[in-house]
């Protein structure tokens, strides 16, 4: 995934840890809704220009418009993200708040997002953060069956093992962005096809489509 391979690359440049922390927060909020190219490319854009607390409160909400174009929603996030610089600089010392109760009280950061910050930049797992993909993936292989990712994680948390949070979403983000896709999933491709109602689906179609080759050989 570019999304993680991003990080470690960030971490290998060997920043000061407050400042590497508000880089893992810009970048899952900038994340939500927009591909992870263009999270990278706009992280980029923003380190180039000296990421910090103090350098996103300095500029204006335009100015961090242009910095933020072709990230999903990001006239909202160029507000949000000043607001969140301005309450960390104020609040905090300019630092990245670690309790999951203070990051979700910022303008943009709901659980999952909270989730994974402190998971990537702290190394604190308090929830398993489900995105899209792995609420989908989840649904389909019958593990859940919830109407949101909110829904599926307060489920996962149940039902799963605390040892096993810090690496379920590396595992499922991936899948669900090159296999089990929304649309037209690689059910061909999938190793737990089996257990899955898309590809039992998909299993039978082909049995089908042979079985009439056969009949018409």
């Amino acid at each position: 995934m570019v999304f993680n391979s991003f990080f470690t690359n960030l971490a290998n440049k060997n920043l000061p840890e407050d400042t590497w922390r508000f880089h893992v927060l810009v970048a899952a909020f900038l994340s939500s809704q927009t591909k992870d190219e263009v999270t990278a490319a706009c992280m980029n854009r923003l380190i180039d220009n000296g990421l910090s607390p103090e350098f996103i409160n300095n500029q204006s909400v335009e100015s961090l418009r242009d910095m933020l174009y072709g990230v999903g929603f990001y006239n909202t996030k160029a507000k949000n993200l000043k607001e969140i610089s301005r309450i960390i600089i104020q609040n905090y010392s300019g630092k990245v708040p670690e309790k999951y109760e203070q990051l979700v009280m910022l303008p943009g950061i709901g659980p999952k997002m909270a989730n994974l910050i402190l998971q990537i930049g702290f190394g604190i797992v308090v929830g398993i953060s489900v995105d899209t993909h792995m609420h989908r993936i989840f649904n389909r292989i019958g593990w859940v069956k919830t109407k949101n990712p909110i829904e599926t994680s307060k489920e996962m948390e149940k039902m799963l093992p605390r040892i096993y949070w810090n690496d379920i979403n590396k595992v499922f983000v991936g899948y669900g962005q090159t296999i089990c896709k929304p649309i037209n999933p690689k059910c061909q491709e999938c190793n737990i096809r089996d257990y899955c109602s898309h590809g039992m689906k998909w299993k039978k179609k082909v049995s089908t489509k042979e079985l009439k080759y056969d009949q018409d050989e």
